[in-house]
């Protein structure tokens, strides 16, 4: 703000008066909630981590037996999934608690019938969309590799409760938890000062470089952050026309669900 408040903005001690701050803070805060919500998505995993390390050791477990049973047991991963999307979405809660809004105010509204039309619509145009970009990129830019493997864990699932926590930890948490963050929480803080088509573009490469899987000991993982690129672009668009993240979080459902078809029940 600058120095030369009117009488209007200034309060009974000269100083900017409650609604000047206000006015401040509003054009801050697209900024705040990008920077604090990315924060949060990561310290969330980091103390997950934490918390299954402290968990591994209270069984007994030296490093290698940790590191081992953390890796390749199913409810070890299910529970750290847990306990990081419970983390984020609490993070989220304090922020919008803070600024005393609703989780309306970032998408999350009653569930409507027309929100599964949106969902199938988006969904199809997704799929033909990455269809499209994937043989372009292999025609155009063959360095890019199409078949690497994304590390997701759950590989030694094969019980049907094993299954159970798998399907929870893939095709329920993480819709739900990555809407509320990128498509419900920054992409809304976005959308107040910006276009839609910069909200957009800001929102999704931010969402893709969360799938390079940085800090994995494997190459960057490039497909993947193609692929949630152009699957966020469509989320923000039905975002944007339903005003609801509901779609969103199905349409994210559905591609994941299609993944843990084809990885746990059909191979």
């Amino acid at each position: 703000m600058s120095a030369d408040f009117s009488s209007t903005t200034l309060d009974k001690e000269g100083g900017p008066s409650i609604e000047a701050r206000r006015t401040k803070r509003a054009r801050w805060w697209p900024l705040v909630a990008t920077v604090y919500g990315l924060s949060a998505f990561v310290l969330a995993q980091i103390v997950a981590a934490i918390v299954l390390v402290g968990v591994a050791f209270a069984k007994g477990l030296h490093a290698h037996s940790a590191q081992v049973w953390l890796e390749s047991s199913v409810s070890a991963q299910f529970g750290y999934i847990v306990c990081a999307e419970l983390l984020t979405i609490g993070a989220i809660w304090l922020a919008l608690r803070s600024r005393k809004l609703s989780w309306q105010s970032i998408g999350l509204d009653t569930p409507k019938r027309r929100y599964a039309g949106y969902a199938l619509a988006g969904f199809a145009v997704y799929f033909v969309s990455y269809l499209v970009i994937a043989g372009l990129i292999q025609a155009f830019v063959p360095s890019i590799n199409l078949e690497q493997k994304q590390q997701i864990g759950f590989e030694s699932a094969k019980t049907n409760m094993q299954l159970l926590f798998t399907f929870a930890s893939l095709v329920l948490l993480p819709p739900l938890t990555e809407e509320l963050l990128f498509r419900g929480f920054i992409y809304s803080a976005l959308r107040q000062r910006l276009r839609f088509f910069y909200a957009t573009i800001i929102t999704s490469i931010l969402f893709a470089l969360g799938h390079l899987q940085f800090g994995s000991g494997a190459p960057l993982l490039w497909i993947a952050a193609i692929d949630t690129f152009i699957l966020s672009i469509v989320l923000c668009f039905v975002r944007e026309k339903s005003t609801s993240i509901w779609p969103a979080i199905l349409i994210h459902a559905i591609k994941n669900a299609l993944a843990f078809t084809l990885l746990f029940l059909i191979t």
